[in-house]
């Protein structure tokens, strides 16, 4: 992240129910003596106090406001394990954001999974709807993320469509069955949201053949 604050920003304050959110603000409240992280420093260890640590949150909390993001959202931590990695974790569960990890061993089908959720800087949505802040610009595209990924695994991506494919596949299975109980009455008669499945569904099948079709 780029954009963050050095003052206390004005995020969204955790409520009293038990979330993640919750818990870590109780974790920084209270009286500690020990610090919150240690990190690798060359040969020796650096300590991140609490304090330290939740200013790091309340910063990346404020940036992820400031681009868009918001509660509900998916955003995708493609990275290696570190101290900003954690930091951004519990900033995302801050402001109501899911954080989907993606590690250098994520196995190609978990990278296919992303592929077919993810919306790309000037692309078209996404077949299924989901993660609209990544097509804003800043965000990486599709080919970046592929590419990042092998930089980082030196693992071979030729069966990445195939997943993608799967992904979508399964997606299409899914709603197709919750659009067969919207048609037999069974989701209530306030619950109108699966009727856009009639056309969802075909859409996903046709998503997933093009991505097949890339195999070839």
């Amino acid at each position: 992240m780029t954009e963050t604050a050095s003052a206390a920003p004005e995020t969204r304050p955790p409520s009293g129910r038990r979330t993640i959110a919750r818990l870590w603000q109780d974790a920084v409240s209270a009286p500690r003596e020990r610090p919150a992280y240690l990190v690798e420093d060359g040969e020796d260890w650096r300590e991140v106090s609490w304090g330290q640590a939740d200013e790091g949150v309340r910063a990346y909390a404020n940036g992820l406001l400031a681009r868009g993001v918001g509660k509900g959202d998916a955003f995708a931590l493609l990275a290696r394990n570190s101290l900003e990695w954690a930091l951004l974790d519990f900033a995302l569960a801050r402001i109501g954001a899911v954080g989907i990890p993606i590690y250098a061993n994520s196995s190609a089908k978990d990278v296919g999974y992303l592929l077919a959720t993810y919306s790309e800087p000037g692309g078209a949505p996404n077949p299924l709807g989901t993660s609209p802040i990544t097509a804003l610009a800043g965000f990486p595209s599709r080919a970046e993320l592929v590419e990042h990924y092998v930089a980082r695994s030196g693992r071979d991506v030729e069966q990445l469509p195939w997943f993608e494919a799967l992904a979508l596949w399964k997606a299409a299975v899914f709603c197709e069955a919750i659009y067969g109980r919207f048609v037999r009455g069974e989701l209530g008669a306030e619950d109108t949201r699966a009727a856009r499945f009639e056309q969802g569904v075909p859409y996903l099948a046709e998503a997933a053949a093009a991505a097949l079709a890339q195999t070839d």
